[in-house]
Parts: C-alpha cells; structure tokens; sequence
C-alpha cells in the first residue's frame, strides 16, 4: 500500500493523504472510495481486500480533514 499527498487550495481539505492499493505503477482504471463521517482512509480502504479487482485497477481511499468530508450537520437542531 503508498500513501500520496493530495494538495488543493479551493477546499478545507489541503493536503490530505490519500491511501492507495491494487496497481499504482500503471493503472488503466481507477476505484475511488470516501470514508464515511468519523471513519478513515484506513478503514474503508479495506474494501480492496474483500473484492476482486482487475490487475489493472488502481484503489484510491482519500482521509478527509477531521474524518469528516461535510464539517455541519446535517440534522438541524
């Protein structure tokens, strides 16, 4: 599994990690998976594990700032 670095300026997830699993030398394809609210990268990234890829897909899991993608709630109170 690589780790890269994912940079934007237009969002207030600046330079967040990204795990990434299956072919990350050439891929053709990519599987891109969001954790949910107070989940991790590390945790959804799992999922490569129990499905059967292609050899020549790529498994992206971005770490959302604060385990969070959306910081407000979405119930109001």
């Amino acid at each position: 599994m690589k780790t890269i670095t994912l940079s934007t300026t237009l969002s207030p997830h600046e330079n967040v990690h990204a795990l990434l699993k299956g072919n990350t030398d050439a891929p053709k394809k990519a599987l891109i998976l969001f954790h949910g609210r107070g989940a991790s990268a590390d945790n959804i990234i799992g999922i490569a594990d129990d499905v059967s890829l292609p050899d020549d897909v790529v498994v992206i899991a971005p770490h959302a700032t604060g385990n969070e993608w959306y910081p407000f709630r979405f119930i109001a109170e």
